[in-house]
């Protein structure tokens, strides 16, 4: 019963976060929201919180990871939507 309540709220946390936009990561059933983490070529770079995968990854076709400007405080690059001072 509380495995079944789990795989549910689980499918419907992946399905709330494909309804607002959200990468998702295939590597769990059900899929797992990935995390916007930088930037690379002036296109957001998802990563995935369980894995690790990351679409800088992805779209450098699995030859190596793709250079990306990570979203930290001290890089300079954190989104003024956290708030967030050094």
């Amino acid at each position: 019963m509380l495995a079944t309540a789990s795989s549910s709220a689980a499918s419907a946390e992946a399905e709330l976060a494909r309804g607002f936009g959200y990468e998702l990561c295939k590597c769990t059933i059900p899929p797992t929201a990935m995390l916007t983490v930088g930037f690379a070529g002036g296109s957001p770079v998802y990563e995935c919180p369980k894995c690790g995968l990351n679409t800088a990854v992805l779209q450098s076709g699995y030859t190596g990871a793709r250079e990306h400007v990570r979203f930290t405080p001290e890089s300079g690059h954190w989104p003024s939507a956290l708030n967030v001072s050094k």
